[in-house]
């Protein structure tokens, strides 16, 4: 009887284990799927996001008016298309909404914010808003969330880019007047160092 006793508790105790196995192991896989699913689709945000601040850009670059004053706004959309599908990574034909690109003037009391677009005046502003959902280039795919019934995932990223204009040098500044030589500056080789002394000495080569 007394040679039984460890044999019966050693049975228990594997059988606890057995349960704890039981009740941890689909919580640790549920854990590791989630994990390997969050780092997806926030490297397929990561991709949009750096499309979108690419495509932004570049197209707000078009908004610079002709010598006549007017704007290109077709280049900008045709700008902001090209970049962002140079710039998705393994998506093919990747596809950006008219609607995703905005121009406008940006509100100053909003450009640390949500920045809000003025539609009066000369546009300054490009806002470019990549997505990957219903709308657009289909969801992202998940690959173990579809155990708790989550097979796809919509992501988005926006970007806004603002032309910055000429700050304004107000009368009685002290700017130093550089005046070059016209055959100095014509012999001098493309990547010359020009050095301008406080004296208003300037040497070159």
């Amino acid at each position: 009887m007394s040679t039984a006793l460890p044999h019966r508790k050693h049975d228990q105790r594997r059988g606890a284990i057995a349960v704890i196995a039981a009740i941890f192991i689909p919580v640790l896989i549920g854990l590791l799927a989630f994990a390997i699913d969050c780092g997806y689709r926030l490297r397929n945000r990561a991709d949009l996001q750096r499309a979108a601040d690419a495509a932004a850009l570049a197209a707000v670059r078009d908004l610079i008016p002709d010598s006549d004053g007017n704007q290109d706004f077709a280049a900008v959309q045709d700008t902001a298309q090209q970049y962002a599908d140079e710039n998705i990574g393994d998506v093919e034909g990747f596809v950006v909404l008219g609607a995703d690109i905005e121009t406008g003037r940006y509100d100053p009391e909003t450009i640390y914010s949500e920045v809000t677009l003025l539609n009066d005046g000369i546009h300054d502003t490009v806002r470019v808003t990549l997505r990957r959902d219903s709308a657009a280039n289909g969801k992202v795919p998940l690959f173990f969330a579809g155990i708790f019934g989550l097979v796809e995932s919509e992501v988005s990223a926006t970007a806004t880019a603002v032309l910055q204009k000429a700050s304004l040098i107000e009368p009685g500044v002290g700017i130093l007047p550089v005046t070059i030589p016209e055959d100095e500056w014509l012999s001098a080789d493309p990547g010359d160092m020009w050095n301008v002394y406080g004296d208003g000495k300037v040497t070159g080569g």
